[in-house]
């Protein structure tokens, strides 16, 4: 049996109006290549059938904090997708925002 990779998925939730946060979610899934791919697909997926969540390694994620659309451009689709990092990148990374 495979070893999974421990993930962390990292994505905004909300809007400039009414204020955002950052969602911090661990996964593991076979690789950060393939959680992301997955993720895109069943994220289309679920919103070509108006679907408002889909699961995606155990996680319940909401369609329309990736595929949304976007009034500051005119009403335009918009589609954001969440970084994906292996436990190791995301705490680099953390570490490098830290350092001022």
């Amino acid at each position: 049996m495979k070893m999974k990779t421990r993930c962390v998925v990292i994505y905004d939730i909300g809007d400039a109006i009414h204020g955002c946060y950052t969602q911090v979610i661990p996964a593991e899934y076979e690789s950060t290549e393939q959680l992301l791919y997955d993720f895109q697909v069943a994220c289309k997926d679920a919103y070509g059938k108006k679907e408002q969540l889909f699961t995606i390694g155990g996680c319940e994620f909401e369609v329309d904090c990736f595929i949304f659309r976007d009034y500051e451009r005119g009403e335009e689709m918009a589609v954001v997708w969440p970084k994906v990092y292996t436990i190791d990148e995301w705490f680099a990374d953390s570490l490098e925002d830290k350092i001022v």
